[in-house]
């Protein structure tokens, strides 16, 4: 089976309305590709490390998971989601529907 990256704002957010979040766009995905995919995990619930710019941290982890990604979606591209922005160039870059 092919799998998902979904790109979601997390950033003052609770899991549960991360995962719903995620959960819709998951369904959007599948609706989009014409498949059944698997959604890569790419909630990280660690806390990032005693000196580190936690951001960057977030988004290193993240983009480690999106090597495994067969598709990609996602939402919140702004200058307000950096990191999701960082997501989105990645995936085109890297040519990930």
């Amino acid at each position: 089976m092919k799998k998902l990256f979904i790109s979601c704002p997390m950033k003052g957010r609770t899991e549960e309305n991360i995962k719903n979040s995620m959960s819709r766009m998951h369904k959007i995905a599948e609706l989009v590709f014409d498949q059944e995919l698997e959604a890569i995990d790419t909630y990280i619930p660690n806390e990032a490390p005693d000196g580190v710019n936690r951001g960057v941290w977030y988004l290193g982890e993240s983009i480690k998971r999106m090597a495994a990604a067969d598709y990609f979606i996602g939402i919140g591209w702004s200058e307000v989601f950096k990191g999701c922005e960082i997501e989105r160039t990645a995936a085109n870059a890297y040519g990930i529907p």
